[in-house]
């Protein structure tokens, strides 16, 4: 909604009908369009990055969880020396 000044201006320009008064009208309008779009993109980006920084998080606790079990699995300790994998001779 335009200010009560913009309203004021543009109605002045539209009563006066000089061309300096034509020129201004067009001139607020330009620059209240351009607002209105820098504001458009300027929350549509806010928006934009808030769903990367979501998505980034979401990895950061996923690759952590991945390293987590990496580790648990490539320690000596995971590896039971009872039970052995493959064909054995018994010795007897």
């Amino acid at each position: 909604m335009p200010s009560p000044n913009t309203v004021l201006l543009w109605r002045l320009t539209t009563v006066l009908n000089t061309e300096t008064a034509v020129r201004m009208s067009v001139f607020v309008v330009r620059a209240f369009v351009y607002l209105r779009r820098a504001v458009l993109d300027s929350e549509k980006l806010n928006r934009h990055l808030d769903s990367i920084d979501k998505r980034l998080a979401d990895h950061d606790s996923e690759i952590a969880t991945l390293v987590q079990a990496v580790r648990t699995m490539i320690k000596p300790d995971s590896v039971s020396k009872e039970r052995r994998i493959g064909f054995q001779i018994d010795d007897s």
